[in-house]
């Protein structure tokens, strides 16, 4: 039966610092507002077939042709059969981004403020007290037979290797047999079990390193880290095999008047060339869309991909751009180029 709605609707699950939600992109047309399943959660047990019941409930309207009102008018709602998508009562994409604390204090992130800020980068693991709990979320989960036979675990933040229970979460998906694990990361911090998940071909690992050099990675990410975040990058990538698939992205985030130059776009390419990154992936900060457009930055940001397109090319290395870098093109009126990846 074909009707409207959303993938995240139909299958997904995002653990928040305080609640339960669908998706943590937030309705594209109501300023983010989102679909919440559960507020003011703190890790306490969760009544598995009472949520079940209220996401099936949501299901059943959508079905009805009554969407769910922090979903109206979203541009993530299309028309088909979502029913065929996954089985019932289980869930195909999870979603851990309950801590917010981490050790660099990137000028693009949305949590820009020195509060969240571990100036120690070697401080591994935030206090316990910081967040919650979830590996018995993890255990019901797996326990339970909540997960799709291909289910994506997402780990997010904040930076997830500094979560104090981090590599034990991991470790029980990478145990299950949990066959595709995203994790984002800066990598300052080096996991074993990491490098684990993406040995064992299940691991795709977005490691944000947005500078080629020593100089302009400490301007960005306000942290001295950059020897270490390289010798970390190479030590996945050393670790994936040729069997697999999966791949150990390479992401720059162009700021405008910090690393919007192309020199050191085409060093940050030429490095994740011969450390053999599986993927380059260029982005713009959001903040460029916060406030009155500046088309000149805009300008710069579409020159910038143009130039990353074409020296990606020429190493022969595959390459995304994410949406804030697309929309470049959009609000300066130019078709989006093509996607090789």
């Amino acid at each position: 039966m074909k009707y409207k709605s959303c993938h995240y609707v139909n299958h997904c699950l995002s653990f928040n610092d305080s609640r339960i939600v669908y998706c943590t992109l937030g309705n594209t047309a109501k300023n983010k507002q989102y679909a919440v399943l559960k507020e003011n959660y703190n890790g306490e047990p969760i009544d598995w077939e009472k949520l079940l019941d209220k996401i099936e409930a949501d299901k059943q309207s959508h079905r009805n042709g009554v969407i769910i009102d922090s979903c109206k008018d979203c541009m993530m709602l299309s028309e088909k059969d979502w029913d065929a998508e996954t089985e019932p009562r289980k869930f195909k994409y999870i979603l851990f981004s309950n801590w917010y604390a981490c050790n660099s204090a990137c000028r693009y992130c949305w949590k820009d403020e020195k509060d969240f800020l571990i100036e120690d980068i070697d401080a591994k693991k935030i206090n316990p007290n910081d967040t919650y709990d979830i590996i018995p979320i993890v255990k019901d989960l797996i326990e339970k037979n909540l997960l799709t036979d291909d289910a994506t675990i997402d780990f997010a933040g904040g930076e997830p290797t500094m979560y104090y229970k981090f590599d034990e979460a991991l470790k029980m998906f990478i145990d299950a047999k949990v066959k595709h694990i995203i994790i984002h990361t800066n990598a300052i911090n080096y996991s074993e079990e990491i490098e684990r998940a993406v040995r064992e071909g299940i691991a795709e690992l977005l490691i944000s390193v947005d500078a080629g050099t020593k100089e302009v990675h400490q301007d960005v990410k306000r942290v001295v880290s950059f020897d270490r975040v390289l010798k970390n990058l190479a030590a996945y990538c050393k670790a994936k095999q040729p069997q697999n698939n999966n791949k150990v992205r390479s992401k720059y985030v162009i700021v405008p008047h910090r690393n919007d130059m192309k020199d050191e776009i085409f060093k940050w390419i030429q490095t994740a060339k011969e450390m053999n990154v599986s993927e380059l992936v260029l982005n713009a900060d959001d903040r460029m869309y916060m406030s009155e457009p500046n088309l000149d930055d805009f300008r710069k940001v579409k020159e910038l991909c143009d130039y990353f397109i074409e020296e990606a090319k020429k190493a022969d290395m595959r390459y995304l751009l994410y949406s804030n870098a697309c929309n470049a093109y959009t609000t300066l009126g130019f078709e989006l180029p093509e996607y090789y990846g």
